[in-house]
């Protein structure tokens, strides 16, 4: 089984049978996956991480502190976040 490039305006359906078949592998498939969706969708994929939070606002993984009652904090990754709105998160870590 070879490695499927992303087409612009990839079919719906075959994205779905594709990633329906791809297994439980959410961390090692996630930018992928989410790079062929915005191919399908026909939208921009994310913007390389620069690492300055300014710049960073389409990008795959960014760390983000959640506040918790009592003072405790948790990390968790973002991972793909637009404008600081998150739309694919991952567990949190920490």
């Amino acid at each position: 089984m070879g490695y499927d490039a992303p087409r612009h305006g990839q079919n719906l359906d075959t994205f779905i049978s594709k990633w329906a078949a791809s297994g439980a592998a959410e961390r090692a498939n996630k930018d992928m996956f989410l790079a062929e969706l915005c191919s399908v969708l026909g939208v921009a994929p994310p913007n390389p991480a620069t690492g300055d939070a300014e710049k960073d606002t389409y990008v795959f993984e960014r760390a983000s502190s959640l506040a918790h009652e009592g003072g405790d904090t948790t990390t968790a990754t973002s991972t793909c976040t637009s404008r600081g709105a998150s739309f694919w998160r991952q567990a949190g870590i920490g």
